[in-house]
């Protein structure tokens, strides 16, 4: 399937073979049983890869592409604007919601080639993954952005600052990280990520803050997706919340979106 663009495939087409490559080339069976939602920062390839493979590649799941289109679906409420757009996506992962931005942006007609992709995942094994995998799709997909994803807050933030480019929408994502990370520490790193993208925009230049977890874990969520606007508002960050209505596949208490400016 070719994006509206022409520029490109969607990726909705590919990952699932690209994931299941891996896992040959690896030779990781799948599992027979569901696996924590948890995935620890510390876990290895065999892990990472049966995760990759039951969450996301959706193998133990009978609703296809499940991650995939509640991911999708929400990003359909962003708003749209011809200026370079910067993902910057938090538990980045193996880049699941990455490639839904990409497939977005091929929707929407946006040349790649102003389009950035920055990540954040405790897990190095995911990010060795999510380079693995992007080469495999670039195969295909030859105007793939660059991946840069890291490990620690602090080099993200600094990357941001450093790589930032003049005229540059910011979009940050959360996909299944609020409802597990309540730590102080954890939303510090999340709002100084977040501070930084805001500290290089220009006037006129948006950035948006969007969230979806787990639906089964509706209070978690919106524990942490409450503990980080207060982050944001105590670090001069005012916020507006988007209303996003219910859909087929998602309820507004199990996803966010927020537009983001710092107080000038």
């Amino acid at each position: 399937m070719v994006g509206g663009s022409g520029q490109a495939p969607f990726i909705r087409e590919l990952y699932r073979d690209v994931i299941r490559e891996a896992m040959n080339e690896n030779e990781v069976a799948p599992l027979v049983h569901r696996p924590s939602y948890e995935l620890s920062p510390s876990a290895e390839m065999t892990e990472v890869l049966q995760y990759t493979d039951w969450f996301v590649a959706g193998t133990g799941d009978s609703r296809e592409h499940y991650r995939y289109r509640r991911y999708f679906e929400t990003m359909q409420h962003l708003p749209l604007s011809q200026r370079r757009q910067v993902h910057v996506d938090v538990g980045c992962g193996v880049g699941l919601f990455s490639w839904v931005f990409l497939d977005w942006a091929t929707g929407k007609m946006l040349d790649f080639k102003r389009l950035r992709l920055f990540g954040l995942d405790q897990n190095r094994t995911s990010l060795d993954l999510a380079s693995r995998l992007r080469e495999k799709l670039s195969l295909v997909v030859p105007s793939y952005p660059k991946l840069r994803y890291y490990e620690k807050a602090e080099t993200l933030s600094r990357n941001l600052i450093k790589r930032h480019l003049k005229g540059s929408d910011y979009v940050i994502t959360f996909g299944h990280v609020l409802a597990q990370s309540h730590s102080s520490e954890e939303i510090r790193q999340f709002t100084g990520v977040i501070r930084s993208a805001l500290e290089v925009m220009e006037e006129g230049c948006r950035c948006t803050l969007v969230a979806v977890d787990a639906r089964g874990a509706t209070w978690a969520f919106g524990q942490g997706w409450n503990q980080l606007l207060s982050s944001l508002n105590q670090s001069d960050i005012d916020y507006e919340d988007c209303c996003l209505p219910k859909s087929y596949i998602n309820g507004p208490a199990d996803r966010k979106m927020a537009t983001l400016h710092s107080h000038p």
